[in-house]
């Protein structure tokens, strides 16, 4: 969900890890921070870019034996953030 989400709101037509490297790329993506701290506009694009590898790629590539709810609360919690940063990305703009 978040993937397509952020390719719709990007209009962006790559995937995954790189589709988060486009989308939020410190110097010309679409859902890039406007912040004038270079710093900072990569870390938006770090945030969004390890979570993909970090969270998402893992599932998508082999079976996980995933059985710690905690993990499953904390996983969805972090995509409901990233979610929620995209949905009102006019906010990264200013």
């Amino acid at each position: 969900m978040l993937e397509v989400r952020v390719r719709t709101v990007s209009e962006l037509t790559s995937s995954s890890v790189q589709l988060t490297r486009d989308a939020f790329n410190e110097d010309t993506g679409p859902l890039r921070s406007q912040s004038t701290d270079k710093a900072e506009r990569q870390a938006l694009a770090h945030l969004f870019a390890g979570a993909f590898g970090w969270v998402r790629n893992p599932a998508m590539h082999r079976d996980l034996d995933i059985d710690d709810v905690h993990h499953a609360v904390e996983q969805l919690m972090l995509a409901s953030l990233l979610l929620r940063m995209v949905d009102a990305h006019d906010w990264l703009l200013r």
